[in-house]
């Protein structure tokens, strides 16, 4: 996201469209073509690389949705017997957003439980004196289940 709250995008690839003129963004008028200029448009996107990736064609494009995203292109030679030129770049991410706190709820596993232990453990509950101070129904259901509950992480 940017500092505006929008999500910033980054689209790149190989788009194999080498009759387009980037410069005037002019380009065939046929259906693959005009696909992909409408699909720049709505979604404002702006082109970042400026040199030819294969012989005199920009066909390795690089389109962004913010300015400020991504930096420093350059375009290297090919590797090995490869026929488009690398394309590099240097993209600027800020973290700031809030990181998502994933909770983790641990559950018993009721087929290890010392059933036995956890019998006596609840028999020997003086179940009056741990009610004594409840007045509604929720609270004697919390504190049976905070009860039975401790019961399991014990046993």
């Amino acid at each position: 996201m940017n500092e505006q709250g929008e999500r910033s995008g980054l689209v790149m690839g190989d788009f194999n469209l080498p009759n387009s003129d980037w410069d005037l963004f002019a380009y065939p008028s046929n259906y693959l073509y005009s696909t992909a200029a409408e699909f720049i448009c709505e979604n404002g996107l702006t082109r970042v690389v400026s040199e030819p990736t294969r012989d005199e064609h920009i066909l390795d494009i690089i389109l962004r949705s913010d300015v400020l995203y991504c930096d420093d292109v350059c375009i290297l030679p090919s590797v090995g017997n490869g026929d488009h030129n690398i394309v590099s770049i240097e993209i600027s991410i800020s973290l700031e957003a809030p990181i998502p706190q994933y909770s983790v709820t641990l559950r018993p596993n009721f087929s290890k439980a010392n059933w036995i232990e956890l019998n006596s453990f609840l028999a020997l509950i003086n179940w009056h004196a741990k009610s004594a101070d409840c007045k509604i129904v929720s609270n004697y259901w919390n504190k049976f289940t905070l009860i039975v509950n401790d019961g399991l992480c014990w046993f």
